[in-house]
């Protein structure tokens, strides 16, 4: 049942199966399978060999006003969550359309506008890996500059 799920050559050894060491990741759902000392069948109940990487982005629609009729800048921030994978997150890029610039460190960023009696929009990309697969979110903005939206 292990071997089946989670692979391994002959003759097996009982080390390869702990968490973390090559053929069962280190995923939450293998939390179960120790990283060292006693192993036992048991632990695998419900551990997976792999878990899909999955990335979402919050929020996906950024909306913000400079109330003023003069020049201002508005800001706004979001964030890209992820799971499954190899638990390895990182972005790879970010890019934005509509005359924004977009900035940002670790799994967050900030899409910023200026203007004066004027409006912006378009959208933002975030290009998310785990070392082995990329995706791609997309999401929305809208800033208004001394008229409500």
């Amino acid at each position: 049942m292990i071997r089946a799920e989670f692979g391994g050559g002959y003759p097996i050894y009982a080390d390869q199966y702990y968490r973390g060491r090559g053929l069962v990741p280190d995923v939450p759902a293998n939390y179960g399978v120790p990283t060292s000392g006693p192993i036992y069948a048991s632990q695998f109940y419900n551990a997976v060999k792999a878990t899909p990487f999955q990335a979402s982005l919050s929020p996906s629609y950024l909306m913000g006003n400079w109330p003023q009729s003069t020049n201002g800048t508005v800001s706004e921030s979001f964030s890209v969550y992820c799971s499954g994978g190899t638990g390895n997150y990182s972005v790879v890029s970010r890019s934005v359309t509509g005359g924004a610039s977009i900035s940002g460190s670790g799994l967050g960023g900030t899409v910023t506008a200026s203007g004066r009696n004027t409006s912006r929009m378009g959208q933002f990309t975030v290009v998310v890996t785990d070392g082995v697969t990329q995706i791609t979110l997309t999401g929305n903005y809208e800033y208004s500059f001394g008229r409500p939206l």
